[in-house]
């Protein structure tokens, strides 16, 4: 009967640890793809950092060819490379924006992440705390229920001997008595 309610005690225990392992493998397995996006974010911006680098080798090219034109043709070519300059810049700061709102996010989403997974952990450790504990109050009530069960058959051998020993003192009588009357 003890071990019984000791088992039904300990069900929604365990199935509780159990949705919490699949919580906590869950958060595990979301960090692990936030990570794994932000690394294509990081090569896409390195990428997008070499694009970047080979235009602005290009601005250098064209600044060389500019110091050689004269005239109307230098007007042109100066229009046209402080134009490529400027969106070269506007560029730049762009990928510098995303490269810093990539890393805000992710080091948001991973404080978030590390934050759910330390309550997932202390919420088990407590489960497993209450399970301990439920686990030794059913052992001790074993243990006194086993002690009582002892202390009953004792009792009941004891009057069993008691019994017996009326019994033939019974007999006894009886038998004197048998033998008085012959």
């Amino acid at each position: 009967m003890i071990r019984k309610e000791s088992q039904q005690a300990m069900q929604p225990l365990q199935k509780a640890m159990l949705e919490l392992e699949l919580q906590m493998r869950s958060k595990e397995h979301e960090k692990e793809m936030l990570e794994s996006e932000f690394e294509i974010s990081q090569n896409e911006l390195e990428a997008a950092q070499i694009s970047l680098e080979e235009q602005h080798q290009n601005l250098e090219l064209q600044e060389e060819e500019l110091e050689k034109a004269e005239g109307q043709e230098r007007q042109q070519k100066l229009k046209a490379f402080q134009k490529a300059q400027q969106e070269l810049l506007e560029k730049q700061k762009a990928l510098e924006l995303r490269m810093f709102q990539a890393q805000k996010s992710l080091s948001q989403q991973s404080f978030e992440k590390d934050k759910a997974l330390q309550e997932l952990q202390n919420r088990r450790f407590q489960m497993e705390q209450d399970m301990q504990m439920k686990e030794q109050d059913m052992q001790l009530k074993m243990m006194n229920l086993h002690h009582k069960m002892e202390q009953m058959e004792a009792s009941h051998r004891m009057m069993e001997k008691e019994a017996e020993a009326k019994a033939r003192e019974l007999e006894k009588k009886i038998s004197a008595q048998e033998d008085r009357e012959e």
